[in-house]
């Protein structure tokens, strides 16, 4: 057999079947998974009887499957000197040593940089490919898709500012594409339509960014942000001769190939972000990432106990059991169903603020106790009064270590560090004491929330009961920057609240116009300056009384920086002077902060 090792951004059955037309191969094939073995099976046997091709896809999802083939290969008889098979698999430490051993080993490293990538796309091209189609708007269409899809591709590095999730963009959507492209201009051609201006690009744009890669997507932040890639990358303009790319990068003007990857080798080795639609900030925190990630793996090779480690001298279990002891007595109690009656029944009872807070003070009251538990079940631990678990053994390492243990992390916020967890809760704390004993607060933090969507709701649904005339489902949010921090406020908001702690990525906010502004950096330093917003006005009103005088980036609001779908609280409507579509290439995003360096505490009532 031939086991192809898959890397990411490489797929390598499109040129297996490519190849196996060339030489006028049958190819069988079938990806691996749930309840396809017998497929699989029935196209071995098939395979080695005629002398075709079999390809099996993705074995990694059935490695008992190719376990069992490892065994019944030495008893295969009469096979046909044809017969070839091919396995794709992502790498796996499971996977039988012995197929790997019997085989021939292959992988394809995706390219790094959009110029490699561009190259390695226009190599796999020919004269041909671009005469296929009479039209003179196939070649730019088809320089524009394949530039796009290395855009796409390139953008993962970035994490978050570049997409929400590492989605797989491969061979197998571009190859879609191309054909669809192709298929929508050989259409025209049949038709005898001979005006560019008659291109349906509203179609091209559907077909791309909504059905062959909108499909992957998961979010829709993700959605917006391909919807401006190809817009940008298929609209009239690109027909035209000034048409430029985000970088300045022209469309490359002719017909033969050459021409095009004369274009391709203009690019730069390495791309200015620009290109991407990001900044050269960007850059630099991906780069300070990566050696993070770098150093992060150096060390974790010296704790496997390689040879050449030094040796730790262990802390004595006295100091542990301080430390644990100390730990202890920074947690807050928990709050009794007793607590905060008598505000609770003055201000309603059951008002939607109330059951808000109730969810609260139940979520941290959970925290709390499981804080609580892991530290008391290690100190009788070290005391020998109980066993000292695996799990409990890797807390323990966590507290010595200054990190917050992973099942604090599950029921709780996202800190990893222990020191500021433990702020972050003594300030959860504080924010539900003050509220209880002294009321409403002026100004709330929306970080210190675990649920953040439910004070959005509650705010909503207490002001459309105001006014009966608004019905729940017709009632949005109007978003307004103020010019001041929470220690200047004066009082509570009349109609919705005042929040604070929010952060911004991919932009910052400039205060002396009031609207969004490129990130900068800090005097004299590489560090960008930090970007918090100041408090934010949150007013419910009826969606025909939502308007704004100035033009509005609609930005989504996370409460964790893993800018998952489930993590949106709600959209800001932040005033910019560009186009909105500048900041959703830049992935700007706010952020509620756990952190309590990004609070602003509010002045004494």
């Amino acid at each position: 057999p031939v086991v192809c090792i898959l890397s990411p951004g490489s797929d390598p059955a499109e040129q297996i079947l490519a190849h196996a037309k060339k030489l006028k191969r049958e190819v069988l094939v079938v990806s691996m998974g749930q309840e396809q073995e017998a497929v699989a099976r029935r196209h071995l046997d098939t395979g080695i009887s005629i002398g075709c091709w079999v390809l099996l896809q993705n074995a990694h999802l059935s490695l008992q499957f190719i376990s069992d083939l490892e065994q019944n290969m030495g008893k295969m008889e009469a096979i046909e000197p044809d017969f070839r098979l091919w396995i794709t698999s992502e790498p796996h430490p499971e996977f039988p040593v012995g197929v790997l051993q019997m085989s021939l080993k292959l992988t394809t490293e995706a390219p790094i940089g959009v110029k490699e990538r561009m190259r390695r796309i226009y190599a796999g091209f020919n004269q041909d490919m671009l005469d296929e189609v009479g039209r003179g708007e196939w070649r730019p269409i088809l320089f524009s898709l394949t530039l796009m899809h290395c855009i796409l591709l390139e953008r993962r590095k970035f994490g978050g500012l570049g997409w929400s999730a590492p989605y797989e963009f491969g061979q197998a959507e571009l190859s879609g594409a191309i054909r669809s492209l192709k298929g929508m201009m050989v259409e025209m051609e049949l038709k005898k339509i001979k005006e560019a201006s008659q291109v349906s690009w509203a179609a091209v744009r559907f077909m791309v960014g909504e059905v062959l890669y909108g499909s992957l997507l998961s979010s829709d932040a993700d959605r917006r942000l391909m919807t401006t890639l190809t817009d940008k990358h298929f609209s009239p303009s690109l027909l035209e001769t000034t048409f430029t790319f985000l970088s300045q990068h022209p469309i490359p003007v002719g017909t033969d190939i050459s021409v095009f990857r004369a274009s391709i080798e203009s690019l730069p080795d390495i791309e200015s972000p620009d290109l991407l639609g990001l900044t050269v900030f960007d850059d630099h925190a991906r780069n300070l990432d990566m050696a993070r990630t770098v150093l992060h793996g150096l060390s974790a090779c010296m704790d496997d106990g390689h040879a050449g480690k030094p040796e730790l001298e262990p802390l004595k279990e006295s100091v542990v059991a301080a430390q644990i002891s100390e730990l202890l007595s920074l947690l807050p109690p928990t709050f009794s169903q007793s607590d905060g009656k008598e505000g609770f029944a003055k201000e309603g009872g059951n008002a939607p603020l109330n059951v808000a807070l109730r969810n609260e003070l139940e979520c941290l009251n959970v925290v709390s106790h499981t804080a609580r538990a892991t530290l008391q079940n290690i100190h009788h631990a070290l005391s020998g009064s109980a066993p000292l678990t695996e799990a409990l053994e890797a807390d323990l390492e966590a507290v010595r270590l200054g990190k917050t243990p992973k099942g604090w992390l599950q029921v709780s916020w996202d800190v990893p560090e222990l020191g500021q967890w433990l702020e972050s809760m003594q300030q959860r704390n504080e924010q539900w004491r003050r509220w209880l004993d002294r009321g409403r607060p002026i100004c709330f933090w929306l970080g210190g929330f675990m649920r953040p969507r439910s004070l959005i709701a509650a705010v909503m649904q207490d002001v459309a009961r105001k006014h009966k005339a608004w019905r729940l489902e017709d009632t949005v949010l109007l978003t307004e920057v103020t010019k001041v921090d929470a220690a200047e406020l004066k009082g509570p908001a009349e109609n919705g609240v005042y929040v604070n702690g929010l952060t911004l990525e991919g932009c910052m906010w400039n205060r002396t116009s009031g609207a969004l502004a490129e990130s900068t950096l800090k005097k004299n330093t590489t560090t960008p300056i930090a970007a918090v917003l100041p408090v934010v006005y949150i007013c419910p009103v009826s969606r025909a009384m939502k308007k704004y005088e100035h033009n509005v980036f609609e930005c989504p609001l996370y409460s964790r920086r893993s800018r998952s779908e489930d993590s949106v609280v709600m959209t800001l409507d932040l005033k910019t002077e560009d186009s909105g579509a500048k900041w959703v290439l830049r992935g700007a995003a706010a952020f509620c902060s756990s952190s309590i360096r990004s609070r602003i505490t509010e002045p004494e009532p």
